[in-house]
């Protein structure tokens, strides 16, 4: 008969789903965020000026910065699909492997490097 796990145990399950789903889609959204032009804000600090989403280089304010859109478009994705993720059903749990937290970031290295072989020439 197995037995049921205790609370501790089921906590540290959901947090340990939740930090690895949380460093796989963090990371696989900050790069389609970057492939694909999808920060949730621009920035440009030359004006001090935010808007929506991604938006092209303009004359009067400089050139703008989508890093912190891609942190928090990135945030806000893993987030989600963490606190999902946390509420399966602990045989779910159990097959998602941790090493997963550390495999897909490191995987996803050249492909953010490649995306920046406009900076390059």
């Amino acid at each position: 008969m197995e037995m049921k796990p205790s609370l501790k145990d089921l906590a540290m399950m959901k947090y340990q789903t939740f930090a690895t789903v949380f460093s796989v889609s963090f990371s696989v959204t900050y790069v389609l965020a970057d492939i694909y032009k999808a920060p949730i804000f621009s920035y440009y600090p030359a004006t001090h000026k935010v808007t929506l989403g991604w938006t092209p280089l303009t004359m009067d304010d400089g050139p703008a910065m989508y890093w912190y859109g891609w942190l928090l478009t990135s945030l806000l994705s893993a987030l989600a699909c963490s606190f999902l993720a946390s509420t399966l059903p602990l045989s779910v749990m159990k097959r998602i492997p941790s090493a997963l937290s550390w495999i897909v970031p490191v995987a996803l290295i050249p492909v953010l490097l490649y995306s920046l072989k406009f900076y390059w020439r």
